[in-house]
């Protein structure tokens, strides 16, 4: 998430200051970052997911859109922009699936354990304690 969260920060920015390389690099970012992290984390089946995710719906949706636009003279508030936005709703449907569905880590057997503890509070003092964990 927050590979995502930094690689939106950095199109926000770029576009913001007509800073094409910049733009350039959080999209990157958005396309590569999250399937990297799984990589790093072992997981290259969820990485290649998690490529698809992102990818699949903007591709579809400028596809479309460029053979909607092909036949006529496409400016400002033309219908072939539709499908070019939906993938790019899509393609950030895809960032949420990925948080949702691949990003899990497996998790060791719960063991039980007991530690100590030193609570403190201003009304009533110190004091101390054991607590279980499991």
């Amino acid at each position: 998430m927050l590979a995502d969260a930094a690689s939106g920060a950095l199109i926000y920015f770029g576009a913001e200051k007509d800073n094409a390389p910049l733009a350039a690099a959080g999209v990157a970012a958005f396309f590569l970052a999250g399937p990297a992290i799984h990589l790093a984390h072992g997981s290259p089946g969820d990485a290649g997911k998690s490529f698809l995710f992102r990818t699949v719906p903007l591709a579809v949706g400028f596809g479309i859109a460029a053979i909607m636009a092909s036949g006529e003279d496409c400016g400002e508030g033309c219908a072939a922009l539709l499908p070019a936005f939906a993938g790019l709703v899509g393609s950030g449907l895809g960032a949420i699936a990925d948080w949702m569905f691949l990003s899990t880590e497996p998790v060791s057997p719960p063991r039980l354990s007991i530690g100590p503890a030193l609570p403190m509070d201003r009304r009533r003092g110190g004091g101390l304690a054991l607590t279980l964990r499991f």
